[in-house]
């Protein structure tokens, strides 16, 4: 697509387009009354003037043209290919708009809901999310009733504060926010999730689609490079003044830590410098609590610069330090063995002190029954397996190997075998004593190894399916995760493996958000 016109021109043009009773909203309006809702259109009294309202809900629906208001991940958002400085900053100011007005509406106590004119495919379709977003269809009553949350009138609107404050409830924000593992682990632990700051398109688009879609308090998502974006400005579109956030979450990219990278390797790598942006996130939001999540290479020698920064400025900012410390997923019934280092932060004005580290709630099989006291054993591989895969599930995918390699995935001992016992030996690998995982299967009887962003290929790892000549799936994978199978990975297979293996294992958030949530607890 080509931007021809004159600014005049283009002018002119887009003063014609239609602000109300456009096509989209009439199907929508169609399905509506079908249905018997009733509703009112083009609140103009609220912030965005939503395009249907449900006061007796205290529900909304905006109909968002994909172009205009930036779906992402949409291919009727590309923009046009010339004259894109003017285009960009018009649309990135839309969605400004949009997220400022969704922010007030939350706030007040309005669940907003986002309809997408790309999404308006089938009536059927169209009329079970309007089911499942509005619950009970059948009519109200009295139309002309007020809604208890806002009163009209002309200056704008009021808020009954009984219903908006929300008294109690955690808050969040997730910085480098991936698919979304903690802010689900978050919403698990009813703490309620404002912002996230995620810079990878495809992960946005999952975030998108399973935190933000499916739940009516919705964050606001920035798929932008957090050095970028001012804190005053993320603080403004989550509703937060200082001290005002809960919990700040985050797991700045590990890669420049990792454990792979040898002899020095990653020292000054540019990604490191991102754990000292999320310190600057705390400085400035002085949340009650922080949680910071990476690999255990943090802790090495090469890396003590950063990490003791950190902790240095964390400290100075008033905060009780817990950790660094290194915590096995296996140990709280994660099916993985997996290593990662959390740190967490609470506030000096929060008077409870935590249980640091968590207690294990898992243990291994050949735990004694004094030091057992009632753990069950370590969740194995075999439960990820145990469960068929739904046909239509789009994350229940695999890579597809060549003729040679599932030969010699065959000739692999299933449940557990490695590479070194299969037909093919390599010349690379016949003088060397490593990596000994790359092309085995896993073992069902053992936890899972842990997931990596190359989950998906079996050349990175231990990542061949016990007992068939091929990959695990992404779904596999994110059962590994302990994500559920209704959680849908965007971006295809590679892009699905990537952000599987950089997620934090959902049950093991909720068990540390929940430690600290003692602190936080009035």
């Amino acid at each position: 697509m080509t931007d021809v016109f004159s600014a005049r021109k283009r002018s002119e043009i887009m003063a014609k387009i239609h602000g109300r009773d456009t096509k989209p909203e009439l199907v929508v309006r169609k399905a509506l009354r079908n249905l018997g809702v009733k509703f009112k259109s083009h609140f103009r009294e609220l912030p965005g003037t939503p395009d249907f309202v449900f006061p007796e809900k205290n529900k909304l629906i905006f109909i968002h043209g994909c172009f205009w208001h930036g779906h992402r991940g949409c291919r009727r958002a590309k923009l046009p290919t010339s004259n894109k400085v003017f285009w960009k900053t018009k649309i990135r100011k839309n969605a400004d708009r949009d997220l400022t007005a969704m922010r007030k509406l939350r706030r007040s106590g309005w669940s907003p809901h986002i309809i997408w004119t790309c999404e308006l495919k089938g009536e059927a379709s169209l009329t079970r999310r309007l089911e499942n977003f509005l619950g009970d269809t059948r009519p109200q009553g009295n139309s002309n009733k007020r809604s208890n949350v806002y009163r009209n009138n002309r200056k704008g609107f009021k808020t009954d504060r009984k219903l908006s404050a929300r008294d109690g409830i955690q808050t969040a924000i997730d910085l480098f926010a991936g698919a979304g593992g903690l802010s689900l682990a978050a919403k698990q632990c009813k703490i309620e999730v404002r912002a996230a700051i995620e810079n990878d398109r495809h992960a946005c688009a999952s975030y998108q689609k399973n935190i933000i879609d499916r739940h009516t308090k919705q964050p606001v998502l920035l798929e932008e490079d957090i050095a970028r974006i001012t804190w005053r400005k993320l603080m403004r579109l989550a509703g937060f003044k200082k001290r005002e956030c809960g919990v700040l979450l985050g797991g700045p990219p590990c890669q420049g830590f990792s454990t792979h990278r040898l002899n020095g390797d990653g020292v000054g790598d540019p990604r490191n410098d991102l754990l000292l942006t999320y310190l600057d996130g705390i400085e400035a939001l002085r949340p009650k609590a922080f949680l910071v999540e990476n690999v255990p290479g943090l802790l090495w020698e090469r890396h003590r610069a950063h990490l003791s920064l950190f902790l240095k400025r964390a400290n100075a900012l008033k905060y009780r330090v817990y950790g660094p410390t290194v915590l096995n997923a296996r140990d709280y019934g994660v099916p993985q063995n997996r290593r990662r280092v959390f740190v967490v932060g609470i506030r000096s004005d929060q008077a409870r002190e935590i249980c640091w580290p968590p207690a294990p709630t898992h243990c291994d099989p050949r735990t004694g029954p004094k030091e057992r006291s009632g753990r069950p054993n370590w969740v194995t591989a075999r439960d990820v397996f145990l469960q068929p895969l739904r046909k239509a599930d789009p994350n229940a995918i695999h890579m597809q190997h060549s003729a040679e390699m599932i030969e010699v995935f065959r000739s692999t001992p299933k449940n557990g075998g490695s590479r070194s016992e299969s037909m093919r030996i390599l010349p690379c690998h016949k003088h060397h004593n490593g990596h000994k995982d790359v092309y085995g299967r896993m073992d069902p009887l053992r936890p899972g190894p842990t997931i990596t962003g190359s989950c998906i290929n079996p050349s990175k790892g231990r990542f061949l399916h016990p007992t068939r000549n091929h990959g695990i799936t992404a779904r596999h994978a994110a059962r590994f995760q302990t994500f559920p199978d209704g959680f849908v990975f965007e971006g295809g297979l590679i892009a699905a493996g990537y952000q599987i293996g950089n997620a934090v294992p959902v049950r093991l958030g909720r068990v540390i958000l929940r430690t600290i949530l003692q602190a936080l607890q009035k």
